[in-house]
């Protein structure tokens, strides 16, 4: 029995180490109007997407560069879930990433455009 305990646990070692976590499963996108897509009315766009770190980093730009939110979202149980209010209508990049911002996980681009 102690011989097959010390030819499984380097198996199980070996495993734990190569399998990992899994990758965030991305964002999806839910429009203000209950669409979703990279296509909305400009306003309130809720994001979620799981198997992400507790603490990711969301950096929103608009289409000039500039910079519209950056900040640390919290993700519990890996489920990341923010609302961002994308106004006014342009393209957005909503980027996530861990350690401060240096290595990307993700992005999605958004465009906006008015009620009318």
């Amino acid at each position: 029995m102690n011989i097959a305990k010390l030819l499984v646990l380097p198996a199980v070692v070996t495993l734990a180490l190569f399998a990992g976590p899994s990758a965030p499963s991305g964002l999806s996108v839910n429009c203000g109007n209950g669409s979703g897509g990279s296509g909305c009315y400009e306003g309130h766009v809720t994001f979620t997407g799981t198997n992400y770190k507790n603490h990711t980093h969301v950096l929103v730009t608009r289409s000039d560069g500039s910079v519209y939110d950056d900040g640390f979202y919290q993700a519990p149980g890996g489920v990341l879930s923010f609302e961002e209010n994308l106004t006014p209508p342009d393209t957005y990049t909503i980027t996530t990433s861990v350690k401060g911002g240096h290595d990307v996980t993700d992005y999605v681009t958004v465009t906006t455009v008015p009620w009318n």
